[in-house]
């Protein structure tokens, strides 16, 4: 893989409309977010875990939490996400950009260092999980830092300032965009990868409660056989 210097953003705020507060909300008694940070720590294709959150006084708690961890930090605006994740990438001096979805408690890194090296060595400027089969691999995805700029200059739709990279995969011709299959391993149908509401939680802490170790992260492999 050549030398492009990737990080991985992971973006969290405690604003959330269905669940307020969740980043903090404890599975095995640590915050949602702690375990994220965790998982995200284990990539092995990028040069740095950053929180991005914002400048609203609530999420200090998040930015608290990424500093005892040695998760750097970039903060800024609430609702123009992407204009965050800019922001981000200009501090750390980014050419490739993983966006993370922090209310996801089992990122794969291992699918999501291959996604990095596939997207590196087509020299594309999007790269996504293939979700053609139903799959528990999800709420990660890449783009260059170049890319981001170029969508944030073409349009101020919301919805795309909100959803960070849909533009480069959904406005044709916009930009050279891969698919990546993940593992046969992790196929499941109809798996919540995220926490959205009440009930999500409550699933996920019972998840926690039968496969966490203190000191591992949990094996999203095992996960998958026992549910299936």
């Amino acid at each position: 893989m050549n030398k492009k210097k990737v990080i991985a953003i992971i973006q969290a705020r405690m604003g959330s409309t269905r669940l307020p507060g969740k980043m903090m909300m404890p599975l095995s008694g640590k915050p949602l977010l702690w375990h994220v940070f965790e998982r995200a720590r284990k990539i092995k294709n990028v040069s740095e875990v950053v929180l991005a959150t914002t400048t609203e006084d609530r999420d200090t708690v998040l930015a608290d939490l990424a500093e005892e961890m040695g998760v750097k930090i970039f903060r800024g605006s609430e609702t123009d996400v992407l204009e965050r994740f800019i922001g981000a990438g200009e501090k750390f001096e980014a050419e490739g950009i993983v966006r993370i979805c922090a209310d996801a408690p089992l990122i794969e890194p291992s699918e999501i260092d291959k996604l990095v090296q596939a997207a590196v060595e087509s020299d594309c400027e999007g790269a996504y999980v293939d979700v053609s089969v139903p799959t528990a691999v999800s709420s990660f995805e890449y783009a260059t830092f170049d890319a981001l700029k170029r969508v944030c200059a073409a349009t101020d739709d919301k919805y795309v300032h909100e959803h960070v990279t849909v533009y480069l995969r959904t406005e044709p011709n916009f930009a050279k965009v891969i698919y990546i299959k993940p593992d046969s391993k992790f196929n499941i149908a109809n798996f919540k990868s995220a926490i959205d509401t009440q009930d999500d939680y409550e699933f996920w802490k019972n998840i926690y409660s039968k496969f966490y170790r203190e000191g591992e992260i949990i094996d999203l492999t095992e996960v998958v056989n026992s549910l299936k």
